[in-house]
């Protein structure tokens, strides 16, 4: 896949740093976006393949000044990995409001908006692909993970939506659900009691790189063919 342009979304750490090595192993171009300049910048030091955008998908005129640069620098752009997200669990009850608002306006949002301006400029290219970073929590709702449940739950009604609008663009869309990873997005557990229910699981979480393999694996379909959901469940995890 030479000469490809990809961009990621919450590169800097976790899935969106995975999916940016594969692809760029595979030679692929990213634009690796985030919020933190500092890991940014570590990522591109270390990866001749990589630009590094700073970038907060919960700001449209962020996400509209991006794509402005973008297009003067690329000729175009292949793929979209919508990956930016945050995961706060605590039951309802708690209040959590400010979490609320995050996982909303990042899982959510951010990504109708960013999805928005990509398609606005790949259209003319008559081809493309959408890769949305959903959860198994938008399949299967449990207490603590409601509200991140319902925003997981969105992406993927928004993402059936979008292939279905833009299929004649011969436009693929996929959704990506994983089950439990190990990565940071952990550190936003809140209450002690969830912490403890993690920490007991008998099952070895999936890494970070069984994500980016899926990434890659839906890429690598003929032109012709849309893989348009892969749900990655560990061993032993019931739900």
């Amino acid at each position: 896949m030479p000469n490809k342009i990809a961009i990621v979304t919450g590169a800097t750490s976790g899935i969106g740093k995975e999916v940016t090595n594969r692809l760029s192993d595979k030679g692929f171009d990213v634009i690796a976006t985030g919020r933190n300049q500092e890991k940014l910048q570590e990522l591109y030091a270390k990866n001749k393949h990589v630009f590094c955008f700073v970038l907060d998908v919960t700001d449209k005129d962020n996400i509209k000044h991006f794509y402005h640069t973008i297009k003067a620098d690329f000729k175009r752009v292949d793929v979209l990995i919508n990956n930016a997200g945050v995961m706060y669990l605590s039951k309802v009850e708690a209040g959590e409001k400010d979490g609320w608002e995050e996982m909303i306006n990042v899982n959510l949002r951010g990504l109708i908006y960013n999805t928005y301006q990509f398609i606005d400029w790949i259209k003319e290219f008559n081809e493309g692909h959408i890769i949305n970073i959903a959860s198994l929590a938008g399949l299967r709702v449990l207490p603590e993970r409601v509200v991140y449940s319902a925003t997981k739950s969105a992406v993927r009604s928004f993402s059936e939506g979008i292939r279905q609008e833009i299929s004649e663009w011969n436009v693929r869309v996929t959704t990506i659900s994983p089950g439990v990873v190990q990565t940071n997005i952990l550190k936003h557990v809140t209450e002690k009691s969830i912490q403890e229910k993690i920490n007991q699981r008998k099952f070895k979480p999936l890494s970070p790189i069984d994500i980016a393999n899926a990434v890659i694996y839906a890429i690598q379909q003929p032109d012709h063919v849309n893989v348009s959901e892969i749900v990655i469940r560990p061993v032993g995890q019931k739900y």
